[in-house]
């Protein structure tokens, strides 16, 4: 609630400066985010020619939605351009396999053996429109490699694996 009569104020005409660019978006945000209508956290804020470009990653119930953001140009205390692709998860598939058979079926995948050892398994939101789907990340390591396995938790199948390392 602060932070909203906060934005009201500093929003307003003949508002003080902001410094923080950061703040500056998260106020922007905050103040739209009833016609966004995604959750969204902070990731990080990078300058760039006099402007900072700050990115937020979307969340649904606390878990990142994979491949979903918004960006905020901030020039001065101005903000000038909102872009990304967060859209609100208005349904949900829950999980019907856990973290350890989600790993076994990452490591058939990419090592041929689901009783291979691999790394953890991250929940994650897989999203198609507003449809969120529960999911799992799992890191898998062979030989050179380090792959990336998304596993669609509700259907229980492997549905990307993506090698980290670039040749």
């Amino acid at each position: 609630m602060l932070l909203s009569l906060l934005a009201v104020a500093l929003l307003a005409p003949g508002a003080p400066v902001i410094e923080a660019p950061a703040l500056r978006a998260e106020i922007h945000l905050r103040t739209h985010q009833p016609v966004l209508g995604a959750d969204l956290k902070r990731v990080d804020v990078r300058e760039r020619r006099g402007r900072a470009l700050v990115r937020f990653a979307q969340t649904y119930k606390g878990m990142p939605v994979l491949d979903r953001s918004v960006v905020v140009t901030v020039r001065g205390d101005q903000v000038i351009r909102v872009s990304g692709d967060a859209t609100p998860i208005r349904r949900f598939r829950a999980a019907t396999i856990d973290a350890a058979q989600a790993k076994r079926l990452a490591a058939r995948r990419v090592l041929g053996d689901a009783d291979a050892p691999v790394g953890e398994a991250r929940a994650v939101v897989l999203a198609l429109g507003d449809l969120g789907t529960a999911g799992f990340e799992v890191d898998v390591v062979k030989a050179f490699a380090h792959y990336i396995v998304r596993v669609d938790a509700h259907e229980g199948r492997v549905v990307g694996a993506r090698n980290q390392v670039r040749p």
